[in-house]
Order: structure tokens, then C-alpha cells, then sequence
């Protein structure tokens, strides 16, 4: 059992209901405090990027945005193929199926890949003590959910017993 955790405080929302103020720990603990401090910075930053990129911009391009983000060690870069197109003098993109690559070369499109954003906004690659990098899913993003805090705190379990 690891000395630290992670806890991150944190709204959740649906069109039925909305709780603020919950409280989780990350399923992740932490022999080494600097290790557990690089995680929580990689969570600010992560969270800085999802904030941004859940603006209205109508002019924001989507990808340009991502390949800012791509390389930093938290981002989970998950590319789709697909083809590109113009729209009223917009290059665009179609998601396809990998069986259709070929098919759409032959046809002359302009085949290539794209950055999944569900994989970018909804998930985060955090490390152990061992430098075991770990993707994990995000509990405090999506629909109408938003987070409070994320703060280090030192695991006093193993000096409690409680009896029922």
C-alpha cells in the first residue's frame, strides 16, 4: 500500500440531476511524493487543455488544437483514419472504417489519420512509482461535470480499525 493518494474533489452532472463537492481517490498510490506531484501537475495541466478546448470557438480548428497538446506525457493520442474534404472552403474530415483505406486511395482521396478527441478530453496517462505509465479515465470531465480540487493526501488507513 502506497504512503500517498491522490483525491480530487469534483461535480457531476446529468440533464436528471446534479451533485456538487464529490469526492474520489484515484485508483493509483504513491511510495514517492515527487512522483504523486508530477501526477497532479499532469491532472492541472490535462484539465487547462480540456477547459480550453470545451470554449466556443467557432474559428478553433480541432486538430491544430490537439497537436499542441499531443507530446506532453499525459496526452492519450488515439488517431482514427479518415479522409479529407472541403466545406465552403474548409478542409475537413470523415471518419472511416480501416477496411476502407485502400478503396478510398484508389478513388483518389486524400486518406490520412486524425486525433481521436473523445480519447484526449476523457482520459489521462499517469505513472506509478516505477515509471509504469497508466491510462485512466476522467471521472471529472463530460456532460455538466467539472473539477473543484486535486490535492495530495497521506494514507492513515493502515492505523484504524473500525468494528461494525
Amino acid at each position: 500500500m502506497g504512503k500517498y493518494k491522490i483525491k480530487y474533489n469534483y461535480n457531476e452532472g446529468s440533464s436528471l440531476s446534479y451533485e456538487e463537492g464529490l469526492e474520489e481517490f484515484l485508483e493509483l498510490e504513491f511510495d514517492d511524493i515527487e512522483i504523486a506531484k508530477q501526477n497532479l501537475k499532469r491532472i492541472g495541466d490535462h484539465y487547462s487543455m480540456y477547459k480550453k478546448f470545451n470554449e466556443f470557438d467557432p474559428k478553433r480548428n480541432d486538430q491544430a488544437f490537439f497537436e499542441k497538446y499531443k507530446n506532453f506525457d499525459w496526452f492519450v493520442l488515439v488517431e482514427k483514419p479518415c479522409y479529407f474534404y472541403k466545406e465552403n472552403g474548409k478542409r475537413t474530415y470523415q471518419a472511416i472504417d480501416t477496411d476502407r483505406i485502400e478503396k478510398y486511395k484508389k478513388e483518389g482521396k486524400d486518406v490520412g489519420t486524425f486525433i481521436y478527441e473523445t480519447s484526449a478530453t476523457h482520459s489521462i496517462y499517469l505513472y506509478t512509482d516505477g515509471n509504469v505509465k497508466l491510462k485512466m479515465s476522467c471521472a471529472w470531465v463530460g456532460y455538466n461535470n467539472s473539477l473543484n480540487s486535486v490535492e495530495i493526501v497521506e494514507d492513515f488507513s493502515d492505523r484504524k480499525i473500525t468494528f461494525r
